[in-house]
């Protein structure tokens, strides 16, 4: 594996995980992270563009489906995804138990290293 990979955190639909009461309908699962095209705004973490009526930017989405990993190229593009916008809030992501980053080599990425963008 050369790039870094996104995923649901196998734990997540085990009972007593974030997605538990979702076990059943898994293979349906979608998390969004979308950034807008306004810089002085923020993102929405899975939400829809429907749900604010903001303009989003096709560049700075990300969608992570059950069983299908979202993969980046390198390490190095998913290190310069902007902290705001994509990082944080994949951190925020993966310390709720809800999604895994997945280094180069294969190991889960720390939410140190997501936020500081030094994923290995």
């Amino acid at each position: 594996m050369a790039g870094v990979s996104i995923q649901f955190d196998p734990a997540a639909f085990s009972p007593g995980g974030p997605l538990a009461s979702f076990a059943n309908d898994k293979s349906k699962a979608r998390w969004t992270i979308a950034g807008l095209s306004e810089e002085k705004q923020s993102v929405m973490g899975n939400t829809s563009r429907r749900d604010y009526g903001l303009p989003l930017n096709p560049d700075k989405v990300l969608v992570i489906l059950y069983g299908s990993p979202t993969w980046f190229e390198t390490v190095d593009e998913f290190n310069r995804l902007s902290y705001h916008e994509m990082r944080s809030h994949l951190a925020n992501a993966v310390e709720q138990g809800i999604l895994q980053v997945l280094g180069s080599g294969g190991g889960a990425a720390t939410v140190a290293a997501i936020r500081a963008g030094t994923v290995a």
